[in-house]
């Protein structure tokens, strides 16, 4: 009998070791083990190129939002305390000032200096906010050059005036070069975006083309940047991918790609320094991919490797695989990323 108890005393104190050790392991941090694909086609249903801007959620793995390019011609800032303007670089749209007040003036564009917006800065500040005092607008007079259309046509002029912004909504007025078509507009922002977006040929329908700003981490895009030629820097239209300006953080990995030992799958949770990340929204910008003259196709670099962090602090590394889609078309971009 004494046996007895004992045995079942010693297989009572097994049973609560192992459950005791089944808890401990389920409280394991979870371990990622291989590359999440993601894949993003910028191609229209008409099969043209780089028409569509793409939202990606890299928790997800989900596009979490796309639109046509040319459905908006200015993104109104949401942030209460840090309003900004900026034109769609997409579409070659360019700004000038004028250094007038006066929306009843007449301006010739000959007269101005036109500039594209970059992309290092225009999330955080566009060409239009330079002479803001904090969220007190100058009023100053702006010329729009609207661009040119998917397919290549001039769009012409507007007038452009930020009259206010009281930390709810902009007061803005919008005309042709004529003044014809003028129109005095109150645009109310939504905090829970980063921007809303308007057409100027239709300014009081509020767009609201990108995800809640804690939704997405990358925005596939065209957009304007300066190049080196070989001669002189010129300004060309580039496709790319952009970073949330409202937390996403990241950078290029640069000791991995010139040391070719050094594989992506060797990247780790290690190799990050939390010094280098930076807000710039650019970091992984468009030079992931070269043009093969001969072979007359571009070509992504695999071994460009990026660190990015996003709005929930987690940490991922990311190259890029592919720039085709399976039709052949420019603009289906392909890629690997993993939480680390």
């Amino acid at each position: 009998m004494e046996l007895l108890i004992r045995n079942l005393a010693f297989a009572f104190l097994a049973i609560l070791v192992f459950s005791s050790c089944e808890k401990e392991e389920d409280l394991l941090p979870g371990e990622y083990r291989s590359d999440v694909p993601g894949q993003v086609n910028m191609v229209s249903e008409g099969g043209v190129d780089y028409q569509m801007q793409i939202y990606f959620d890299l928790s997800s793995g989900e596009n979490k939002g796309e639109n046509k390019r040319d459905v908006w011609d200015l993104a109104l800032g949401c942030d209460a305390s840090n309003p900004n303007l900026f034109i769609n670089p997409s579409m070659l749209q360019r700004v000038a000032a004028t250094g007038s007040t006066d929306f009843s003036a007449s301006y010739d564009p000959a007269n101005f200096a036109f500039d594209y917006e970059r992309a290092k800065t225009f999330y955080r500040k566009g060409r239009m906010m330079k002479d803001w005092n904090g969220t007190t607008s100058d009023e100053q007079v702006y010329i729009v050059d609207m661009g040119k259309t998917m397919t290549n046509q001039s769009r012409g002029y507007k007038l452009f005036q930020a009259v206010s912004f009281n930390g709810q909504a902009y007061t803005v007025k919008i005309s042709n070069l004529d003044h014809s078509d003028l129109q005095e507009l109150l645009i109310p922002v939504n905090s829970d975006y980063t921007h809303v977006y308007i057409s100027f040929s239709n300014p009081s329908d509020i767009l609201e083309l990108e995800p809640p700003k804690e939704e997405w981490d990358i925005l596939f895009t065209k957009y304007m940047e300066r190049l080196f030629d070989g001669v002189d820097t010129l300004d060309y239209s580039v496709t790319g991918a952009l970073l949330n300006p409202y937390k996403s953080v990241g950078y290029f990995h640069e000791e991995s790609y010139l040391d070719s030992t050094w594989n992506y799958s060797d990247l780790s949770y290690e190799d990050i320094e939390e010094s280098r990340y930076s807000t710039r929204s650019d970091v992984v910008g468009h030079d992931w991919k070269y043009y093969d003259l001969d072979a007359g196709a571009y070509s992504a670099i695999p071994s460009k490797h990026y660190f990015i962090k996003d709005a929930e602090e987690q940490n991922y590394r990311l190259h890029f695989t592919g720039f085709y889609d399976e039709q052949g078309r420019k603009g289906g971009v392909s890629f690997e990323y993993l939480p680390l």
